[in-house]
């Protein structure tokens, strides 16, 4: 995006972005052309907390990816176990 003199023509996502970080009341009352500078600051301020959403996303689903882990080990369900048994069935279906 450039800081061009002219400005910025905002999308319904950038007008959506307008209201949600509190730059203008209602997307009625953004104008068709609003400041670039003010548009990047936006943008930057919406990468970052996607950014901080996808950290927190990852982290659950590694504690989660652990818990299940530890849950199949506690069964016996191991990938030597899965191995095993599809070896031993291959055979079986190429015996008869």
């Amino acid at each position: 995006m450039s800081t061009d003199s002219k400005g910025h023509s905002p999308t319904a996502i950038d007008k959506w972005l307008l209201v949600r970080y509190k730059k203008y009341a209602s997307k009625e009352e953004i104008p068709n052309t609003v400041s670039s500078i003010m548009m990047r600051r936006v943008h930057d301020r919406a990468r970052v907390h996607v950014s901080i959403g996808m950290m927190f996303l990852a982290a659950a689903g590694m504690f989660a990816n652990a818990l299940l882990g530890k849950y199949n080990a506690s069964h016996g369900l191991t990938l030597e176990k899965i191995a095993q048994d599809y070896q031993s069935q291959y055979k079986q279906r190429k015996e008869g």
